[in-house]
């Protein structure tokens, strides 16, 4: 668990635009889209249904936790005080790790394959046909395997 937090945090920077956009026009939760490259990188090979369980996995506290407190975060964004905020986004943090141990949780239920695509997979499992611009950065965030 702690491994995959530290590479969420040390792969958030390069991977934040993109993973929000996604999110934002997709639905694609940023802790299941980080998740499966991590897995591609650690060589555990997903099929769509296994990256289907993962985002069911989450997806309830996804829905009723964290995503209401990122709408709430950024509403107090623009209406509270600067530390207030801070406090706010340290919370949201905090939610973030437990979808990250929730994650990983159920991926150690599965059994990965040493072959396959994550990247592949994960476009099948949620049904995503994305521009090629976006799926030319998700490529590079997947086969990326050095850290900045």
């Amino acid at each position: 668990m702690a491994t995959f937090v530290a590479y969420c945090q040390q792969r958030w920077p390069q991977a934040q635009a993109l993973a929000l956009a996604l999110q934002q026009q997709h639905g694609l939760e940023p802790n299941l889209l980080l998740l499966v490259c991590w897995a591609e990188q650690q060589r555990q090979f997903l099929d769509s249904e296994q990256i289907r369980l993962l985002d069911n996995a989450q997806r309830q506290w996804a829905t009723q936790m964290l995503q209401p407190y990122r709408q709430l975060r950024q509403l107090g964004k623009q209406h509270l005080p600067e530390a207030d905020y801070q406090q706010m986004l340290a919370l949201e943090l905090t939610l973030e790790k437990r979808s990250q141990h929730l994650l990983v949780r159920a991926l150690q239920r599965l059994q990965p394959s040493p072959q396959g695509d994550n990247l592949a997979a994960l476009l099948a499992a949620l049904n995503l046909q994305l521009p090629a611009s976006q799926h030319q950065q998700l490529q590079q965030l997947f086969y990326r395997t050095e850290l900045p």
